[in-house]
Order: structure tokens, then sequence, then C-alpha cells
């Protein structure tokens, strides 16, 4: 019965995304049509008449590739002689400046008659290549490395990316290419080869996403492979090496429902075959892991309804960013079956909820949840819940306090489903896998400020912070004594005229409770976002990373 509903919906999902994507009749002849649209392009420092003049960025500009008039124009969500709609035009803004090698882009519209309007589209190029080095001497052992990447090669849209770095014993590369519009179509086509030296990976995306409110279908094809070793942590210092072999496939058809943008349907095909081999044979009574094999077909149904509000100084200091409000919900249904290759017979079950609000004009609220299981006979198993709080306070023009709250918790999962709660992006003073467990809750609060100071457009901002948390395999696990905390303080350096204006931090973490220490940390972006991205959630929005 199952499989026939399955085929049913399939049957449903499939024919009528492949249809136009006006969502306008040409009819409405009572509307303002589009006579003409103007492409400007600037360059990166042009708008700036008493920078460009001076040799640093007179020199930028002229080693730097002017993006093409092509690669703004296949953004365009609207053509000469359409009829006017305000909702393309302010999602064409969106998506030019979600591309990060445009500073900032405006669209805007020209009245010229009653009857016709011109549309002028505006943006600003960033420096879009990143040459870096790092050194590195720790426990007696140096390592170099170097990166190459550039993510606008020659002004026609593409990324590249090379990185090396080598210590006496251990080598890394890593190198991906990316054509975000394969012959100016809307697919997208990814590269990315990783050699470690604990192992190598390669992975191949295609992917079509929903670009607009109105966009018909959306489609893509995920394939992974791994070889190599791979690392389990049954308790707290101790470590287990196997060998792996992984291979990963995902693909994906999903389709709009409705005229309005909001619904959206769509069937999944996910496969994973993994192979496990231990190194030490002794080893194998602290954990079973087996050869897995996976094949699942889920249907899912989403809902969308969506504004968005311009900021700035929230994350990346003057750079417009675009941030969602509304609400997003996925339902997900799915099975596994020996009947296409799985280990066993089971029901999938998930369920994504996000909602976002702005209040009083200064105060931002998202409020997110995640939760998945499989069910077989009367025994729930890999259950999965994952639940978030994140609040923004503008206290200032350029200074905000924000909290991040993250619980997660697991039950009857595979010994190889594991958290830490240490590292960059958890709990800082804490190393990466010092802690690990199935279960954890993490509270960040920081107080953000940005400056007027800067040295050739990188501008000096800092923060306070406290981070508390916990870890825990199971419920009997669970202490309050184990609780750790750390605060510091730390400095944001960021230049909205470099791609993506990415903003560098430096924290320096001191120790309140538990096994933290004092810690320098150094990494890119700021320690959480604002808000992920709600925009054209898919109704499968882990399949590829697009949480």
């Amino acid at each position: 019965m199952l499989g026939k509903i399955f085929l049913i919906v399939i049957l449903f999902v499939l024919p009528k995304g492949m249809q136009g994507e006006t969502p306008l009749s040409s009819g409405q002849n009572s509307f303002p049509r589009i006579r003409n649209i103007k492409i400007v392009i600037h360059d990166i420092y042009e708008t700036e008449p008493d920078k460009r003049a001076r040799f640093p960025y007179r020199l930028a500009n002229t080693l730097h590739f002017k993006t093409k008039d092509f690669v703004v124009r296949r953004e365009l969500l609207f053509r000469r002689g359409d009829v006017v709609n305000d909702i393309l035009l302010q999602e064409t803004e969106r998506n030019l400046r979600n591309l990060l090698f445009f500073k900032d882009a405006n669209v805007r519209k020209i009245n010229i008659n009653q009857q016709q309007v011109d549309v002028l589209v505006e943006v600003e190029d960033q420096w879009t290549t990143v040459i870096g080095t790092k050194f590195s001497h720790e426990a007696g052992e140096s390592l170099f490395g170097i990166r190459l990447e550039e993510y606008n090669v020659g002004g026609f849209g593409q990324t590249i990316k090379f990185s090396y770095s080598q210590t006496k014993a251990r080598s890394y590369r890593e190198a991906a290419l990316m054509e975000p519009r394969i012959l100016n179509t809307r697919w997208s086509f990814t590269y990315i080869h990783k050699e470690h030296f604990d192992g190598h990976s390669d992975v191949v995306i295609l992917h079509r996403p929903f670009y607009s409110q109105f966009s018909r279908f959306s489609s893509g094809v995920y394939w992974e492979r791994f070889e190599g070793e791979r690392y389990f942590y049954p308790d707290v210092g101790e470590s287990l090496a196997y060998d792996s072999e992984q291979a990963t496939f995902k693909t994906f058809v999903s389709r709009l429902l409705d005229s309005n943008g909001w619904w959206r349907s769509g069937v999944s095909f996910f496969s994973l075959s993994k192979k496990d081999d231990y190194k030490k044979p002794e080893d194998r009574s602290k954990v079973e892991l087996s050869q897995v094999k996976l094949r699942q077909l889920t249907l899912a149904l989403s809902y969308a309804k969506l504004t968005y509000i311009e900021e700035t100084y929230l994350d990346r200091f003057a750079r417009t960013e675009d941030v969602p409000l509304g609400q997003v919900v996925n339902l997900m249904l799915g099975c596994t079956s020996r009947f296409y290759g799985s280990n066993d017979n089971n029901v999938y079950l998930g369920m994504i909820w996000d909602q976002a609000w702005r209040m009083w004009n200064t105060h931002y609220l998202y409020m997110g949840f995640y939760t998945s299981c499989y069910f077989s006979g009367r025994t729930f198993r890999k259950l999965w819940h994952e639940g978030s709080v994140k609040y923004f306070w503008r206290l200032g023009a350029r200074n905000t306090l924000v909290s991040n709250f993250r619980l997660t918790l697991g039950e009857r999962m595979p010994p190889e489903r594991q958290l830490f709660l240490g590292g960059i992006n958890a709990i800082r003073g804490l190393e990466e896998k010092q802690l690990v467990g199935q279960n954890r809750w993490i509270l960040n609060l920081e107080d953000r400020f940005f400056t007027n100071l800067n040295l050739f457009d990188f501008y000096l901002g800092g923060i306070f912070f406290i981070d508390v948390g916990n870890i825990w395999f199971s419920t009997s696990d669970f202490d309050w004594k184990s609780t750790c905390a750390s605060a510091g303080f730390g400095l944001r350096l960021g230049n909205s005229r470099v791609y993506g204006s990415k903003v560098t931090r430096l924290d320096f973490a001191f120790p309140i409770h538990g096994p933290v220490k004092f810690q320098v940390c150094f990494a890119t972006g700021q320690f959480f976002g604002a808000f992920k991205s709600l925009s054209y959630i898919n109704p499968f929005p882990r399949l590829f990373g697009e949480e």
C-alpha cells in the first residue's frame, strides 16, 4: 500500500515541475511594462573618487577582472516587455547580493510614462582573489601551508580553489571548481577533491535550486566517495582508528504547488554504502561498526512564507544583509526497503520548523527545530532532535547584543554519530575533540561592537563573550557538575571590498569552570551568524547542506 502511495505522489510531482516560470499572465495590460533594462557594473573603488585616485586602490582596480555584463543579466528574473513585478525586482537584488563577489546590488525602476518603465540594475564589484600562507610550530612539529582562491575567474563568475599544507610526516591537498551557471542555465556544477594523510575523497554536485519565490521546480544530484582512515572516540581521551570506504548518492526533484510561492513538494532518493574495517581487532569489544547499505525513498511537503529586512552591523559590518523573517515548515516521510538494496525495512519520519520575528524594530528572534527517526515494527531508533534559539538586540547603530542556545539529543544512534563540545564553533577554551557524546547543550552570549577605525578599508570591531555547555552520552551520564564555561574578549576585522565581506575573528578565552584552559582562537566568520538562509527552502534542505 505504501509503495502505491509513493508511486502516485511521484507521478504527481515530476511532470508539472518542468513548466514555464512566468508568475504573471501576459494578458495583464493595465500594468506598466519594462521598456529597457540597463546594467551598470562598478569596479571595486569606482564609486569612491577620493580613493580610486590613490595608488593602492588604483592598483586594485587595475589588477581586478571586472564582472562581465552577461553574468549580471543571467540573474535577472524579468525581461524586456514583461509586466513590472516588484517582488521579482526585489528577489533579483537579493540574488545578486547573494553572489558574494558583489559588495552591493540595487535594482530600481524608472518611470517613463503610465505604460512603460526602465529598470536600472547597479552592482559594485569586490576583490575576489585570496592568496594565503600558514605556518605553525607545535609539539616539535612545523606546518607550512599555502592557498589560492578565486571566486570570479576572469569576471565570468566561476570559482576555483587550491590549498596545500605539509608537515614532516603528513600532507594535505584540496582542489575545487564551481560553475554557477552551466551554459547560462540555472544549473550549477561543483567538484571537490581532497587528499589528506588519512585518506582521499571526491565530491560532485549538480544542482538547480529554487532561485525565486515563483520557481516552478528544483532538482539536484550529489555523489561522494571516501577511502581512508576515520576515527571514533569511545570515551574521553580515547580514540579508535579504522579503515573506511564510503559511497554516497543523493538525488531529488521538487516542485512549486501554488501561485503564491508558499507550498512545495518533492521526492528524493538516498543511497549510502559503507564498509569499516578495524586495524586493531582487540578493540572490537568497545563498539560494533559493520557494513552498511542504506537505500531510502522520501516524500516531502514544505511551507515557506517569508519577508525580508535589510540590515547592517549584525554579522558583516557595513555590508547589507538580507534578514529573512517568517516561517518555514518541512514534513518528510520515507522508507528503506530490502527490495531496493537496504539492510532492513524501516519507515523514516522527519520534520523541520523555523520561525523568525522582528520585534520593536531593534529586536530579532529566531527559533528552529529539527527531528528525525526511523520506525520498524514497534521500535523507534536513530532518534535525533535539534533545537536552537537566537536573539539579537540592537543596542545602538554599531552595537548588538546576541545570544545563541543549541540543544541536541540523540537516542539509539549508531556509535560513530558523535558530537563535540569544544572547538572554534562550540565552547572557546576547549580542544575540539576533548569532550564527546551524543547529547549536548550550548549557550553563547556576545556583545558585538563595530568601530569606524580602519586601514585600507579593513574595519576594526570587537566582542565580549561567555560560553557555557555540557555534553553526555546517555541520560545516566548527565551531570550538572560537568558543565563547562569560559569567558573572554575578541577582535573582529572586516572589509566590505573583499569577497563575501567575511569577518576575521581572534578570540581570547579564559576558563571559568570545567577542563577549560586559556586558548587563542583564530578563524573566519562570526562565531554564529544572525540567521541561516531561509529563502527558497527545498523540501529536502539537509540533502545538499542547505540548513
